[in-house]
């Protein structure tokens, strides 16, 4: 990793890659990070200059707002847009791949602004979040609950992850 800088308000981490090589930006999934690209970067950063971002209320990217917690997808979505937007120079290529949450912000932002960017790729995205169907309380209230869950013990809460989910990497 190349160092962070901040984009549009959201932390992003550039990943390096050759400067004049097509832009390649990376969405993650929630409760994770623009960290969490370590793999991509090794096999993409030769042939695409790579950022990924920290989404609002993840990783080091500020967080929601009592005054957005009505609309989160609305602001997720605000978000990817205002990325993209940023990060699309002259007329360079750019390219953005979502996982999970990042895929649906990318799908209602590429809806929005259908010339965003020139390819996308969606790793799993939950076409019932509230970026794609609107907010949904109750959704919201159980995610609080899994997230405090993380905190009261976090080392249970991964255990579980890892027996979930094996092939994950660390």
């Amino acid at each position: 990793m190349t160092g962070t800088t901040t984009v549009a308000g959201l932390t992003v981490h550039d990943l390096g890659g050759p400067a004049a090589a097509p832009t390649l930006v990376l969405f993650h999934a929630n409760g994770d990070s623009g960290r969490c690209w370590p793999d991509a970067a090794a096999r993409w950063s030769p042939a695409y200059r790579l950022f990924a971002v920290d989404m609002r209320g993840h990783g080091s990217s500020p967080r929601f707002r009592a005054d957005q917690l009505d609309a989160p997808g609305d602001v997720f979505v605000d978000d990817t847009i205002g990325v993209l937007d940023v990060l699309r120079h002259n007329a360079a290529p750019i390219g953005a791949v979502g996982h999970s949450l990042g895929g649906a912000a990318l799908t209602a932002a590429a809806a929005r602004v259908p010339d965003l960017v020139d390819a996308m790729v969606l790793v799993d995205p939950p076409w019932d979040t509230p970026v794609v169907v609107g907010p949904r309380r109750a959704v919201g209230a159980a995610r609080r609950e899994e997230v405090l869950g993380y905190q009261r013990d976090p080392e249970r809460e991964l255990a579980r992850l890892r027996e979930r989910e094996p092939q994950w990497p660390d």
